[in-house]
């Protein structure tokens, strides 16, 4: 009896060694797939709204307004009914057209881009939100409410109507003549 109980005792410490060997030499090729994992997915978390904004025609933005699906829908119709018999400009001018590029196809509300100086590395202003809204000619000091998407399209609407009621001081404006 006594062994029975050393070999099964013998045989318990026998897998338990080899399970350990397993784990030990695992845990380096586990710790390399969980980087591999995060390297992957991390990007796709944080940059899923500029990424896979989904970029649809002016006339299906308007049409959408029916019954809006989702928060691009809302804001879709909300520029419609703002700008009223303009929208399909406005639209023009978030899309782009051939060679002129876009402000904001995708319609992302947290969308930001750098606007760099000509000297390397210094930013000279930055543009904010659904229209793009310029921190530095607009006077922004605190360009927390930029990302609210109906402030950034109210201020749209009156810099347009302020304007003559064209985009000229939008980049994709002036390249489209609108």
């Amino acid at each position: 009896m006594k062994q029975i109980i050393e070999m099964l005792l013998n045989g318990v410490y026998e897998v338990a060694k080899g399970f350990s060997l397993i784990v030990w030499y695992f845990r380096r090729q586990l710790w390399f797939l969980t980087l591999i994992m995060i390297a992957m997915y991390l990007p796709l978390i944080v940059m899923q709204n500029v990424a896979f904004a989904p970029v649809v025609s002016a006339q299906q933005k308007i049409d959408a307004c029916a019954h809006p699906q989702n928060e691009h829908d809302t804001i879709a119709c909300y520029i419609t009914e703002v700008f009223g018999e303009h929208a399909t400009d406005a639209f023009k001018v978030l899309e782009g057209r051939g060679e002129c590029g876009g402000e904001n196809g995708g319609l992302n509300p947290f969308a930001v881009n750098t606007n760099w100086s000509k000297t390397p590395g210094v930013v000279d202003s930055k543009d904010y939100g659904i229209f793009q809204k310029n921190n530095k000619w607009q006077g922004v000091t605190n360009t927390a409410f930029l990302f609210d998407w109906r402030t950034n399209i109210n201020m749209a609407w009156v810099i347009y109507k302020n304007s003559g009621y064209n985009f000229h001081l939008w980049t994709g404006g002036s390249c489209q003549g609108i």
